[in-house]
């Protein structure tokens, strides 16, 4: 960031800094752009390129520890990594192509959150979801995201959510409703949650986490334009993730720092 702000009047100004980089190891800037065009991209690399070798450079190189730090945020010890898909299903007719993407993010439920739907399994009463958990899913995951990034839900934008779990085997049935909307209207997403939850009660562990939200949703975000006209259907699923990119890859939710986890 200290790199972009120096040399980026757009970025000083509080705009975004997202885009391509090219710098050495010492920090020297040689071009910046935010363009996905292939020949945009190959001008870039090719002009810094030609400036790299002009201005012979040492550099420097990283050590070893700092190749192998972390480059992103650290989920806290015990969390429970959740997949989420999210596309629009089936498509409407006349949409445009952006509205066949998928979208892919990652549910964090904390080691706390965990215990509490451990305790009322334990109970064998219906109960709530724990209401952080409940309100990062409806904040955080429950936003069409499927052609870019999304405006997601401020507090007040949820209007209504019940998730409730009710104790079942070995674990837990999930379901509920939930209505999301903008002050004015003019964005939102309603629908109904269900899912299913076991996990290890001594451990306090979940073992599998599967669920589905779908509903209609309506309206453009900022940088996520496009959407079918009218209202649309949307279908979100979540299913836990233990693997090397469910560990390395944040939520994006995480962009508003403890709201996250507080929200």
């Amino acid at each position: 960031m200290q790199i972009a702000e120096a040399n980026l009047e757009r970025v000083r100004q509080g705009n975004t800094a997202q885009g391509f980089y090219v710098l050495d190891s010492g920090g020297t800037f040689y071009g910046y752009n935010n363009n996905r065009s292939v020949e945009r991209v190959t001008g870039l690399l090719d002009r810094a390129s030609v400036a790299f070798r002009d201005a012979k450079t040492a550099g420097q190189a990283p050590t070893e520890a700092e190749m192998k730090a972390s480059r992103g945020p650290e989920a806290p010890a015990g969390t429970t990594r959740v997949r989420v898909f999210t596309r629009i299903r089936p498509v409407p007719a006349g949409a445009a192509d952006a509205n066949r993407r998928v979208n892919r993010d990652h549910l964090w439920i904390s080691q706390e959150e965990v215990a509490a739907l451990a305790a009322g399994q334990a109970g064998g009463k219906t109960f709530p979801v724990p209401p952080t958990l409940a309100r990062r899913i409806a904040r955080f995951h429950l936003v069409d995201n499927v052609r870019g990034e999304p405006d997601m839900w401020t507090s007040p934008q949820v209007h209504s959510l019940e998730l409730t779990a009710r104790p079942s085997g070995a674990g837990l049935d999930l379901g509920g409703a939930f209505v999301m909307k903008t002050e004015n209207g003019d964005r939102g997403f309603e629908g109904t949650f269900e899912g299913r939850l076991t996990f290890d009660a001594k451990a306090a562990r979940l073992t599998s986490f599967q669920a589905i939200a779908q509903g209609t949703a309506w309206g453009a975000s900022t940088y996520c334009p496009d959407p079918p006209k009218g209202r649309f259907p949307v279908v979100v699923a979540f299913i836990d993730a233990e693997d090397a990119m469910s560990r390395k890859v944040a939520p994006q939710g995480l962009l508003w720092g403890p709201e996250y986890w507080r929200p």
